[in-house]
């Protein structure tokens, strides 16, 4: 039997890998929100703002991709940005 062939030797990607990786971001210092049946933006914003996190729904949309007409679901994990960090 014959050893199968050296597939990395072979493969002309492998010869030609091009590092496109981003340079590192400064990670954001923040909180994670589970979405909850009902929440809004809107909502989610206020009660943080309630608990001294002066965060904005502007700042979350753009913490996580998303637009004025995303819509949650319940179980949705949110990344809300912790301002001046």
């Amino acid at each position: 039997l014959k050893p199968p062939p050296d597939r990395a030797s072979t493969s002309p990607s492998a010869a030609a890998t091009v590092d496109n990786t981003p340079a590192p971001v400064k990670p954001q210092k923040g909180y994670y929100h589970i979405v909850a049946s009902g929440e809004t933006l809107t909502l989610i914003c206020a009660a943080y703002r309630e608990n001294g996190v002066n965060v904005t729904v502007s700042e979350i949309r753009k913490a996580n991709g998303l637009t004025e007409k995303s819509v949650l679901k319940a179980g949705q994990k949110l990344f809300i940005p912790k301002p001046g960090t």
